[in-house]
């Protein structure tokens, strides 16, 4: 019998680790969540492993654009 998912959720703060910590934080939060509430769980996942592609290779474009060398 599966079990339905609860209303609660993890802090926001959470976004705030994806920025800095990216994919470590995104897997912590899957582990801790994924038997409360599997939809919001994967969703940090993936926002963290969006923000920890995205950011670097727009970091790098700006860089190029603006003649700053890395």
């Amino acid at each position: 019998m599966e079990t339905q998912p609860t209303t609660e959720a993890p802090s926001k703060l959470w976004y705030v680790g994806h920025v800095l910590f990216w994919v470590i934080t995104g897997l912590v939060c899957y582990v801790l969540w994924k038997d409360k509430n599997p939809v919001v769980a994967r969703r940090h996942l993936i926002h963290s492993i969006w923000i920890g592609m995205v950011l670097p290779v727009a970091a790098f474009g700006a860089s190029l654009l603006l003649g700053i060398e890395i």
